[in-house]
């Protein structure tokens, strides 16, 4: 969403990458606190493409399902937590899928050929997403300390674990997918 994205870059212009990652929710405007409950709440809507594919009894792959259910179950941990680091997240998360799901919108309504170059994209994207927030992470880590009420140990904890899990997922995709060459029979 435009809102939270142009809010995450005015604080990092503003204050910096580093203050950026300890701004507490409770502070957020009440346009952004809302679309970060919306993010929250559209990890269950980002499930029907979950059903779309049973229903048309596609294989589910393991990246697929186990990313659906922890961000789900991350998110809710972050907002519940109130974790500031995550913004981020949801900034570079929005973005992604903006393109992702306009992709698949695209191939559903017959224009595979149109748009058949971009998935190759799409998976870069969040390859780099993936390497993007394992340092937002990894900052926050190394900064903590100057924000001890913040309490967030745990949280980063779990994100990078999330990050990291998602990086070797999706990069492992992204190498048989687009990097090896088919085997001639």
């Amino acid at each position: 969403c435009i809102i939270v994205n142009r809010y995450v870059y005015d604080n990092i212009i503003s204050k910096g990458i580093v203050k950026s990652l300890f701004i507490p929710p409770v502070t957020y405007p009440y346009d952004v606190g809302k679309w970060i409950s919306l993010f929250t709440f559209s990890k269950f809507i980002e499930l029907g493409d979950t059903v779309f594919l049973v229903i048309r009894r596609k294989k589910l792959i393991f990246l697929h399902w186990y990313h659906h259910s922890t961000v789900l179950l991350f998110c809710w941990y972050a907002l519940a937590r109130r974790v500031p680091f995550t913004i981020h997240f949801a900034g570079m998360n929005y973005f992604v899928h903006s393109i992702m799901y306009l992709y698949y919108f695209c191939t559903n309504i017959g224009l595979y050929h149109v748009v058949s170059h971009v998935a190759f994209l799409i998976t870069l994207l969040q390859v780099t997403q993936m390497v993007l927030g394992m340092g937002i992470v990894s900052i926050t880590y190394f900064h903590r300390k100057s924000y001890p009420e913040l309490n967030l140990d745990t949280p980063l904890f779990w994100a990078f674990a999330m990050y990291f899990s998602y990086f070797l997922l999706f990069a492992g995709f992204f190498v048989k997918r687009y990097m090896k060459k088919p085997k001639r029979e």
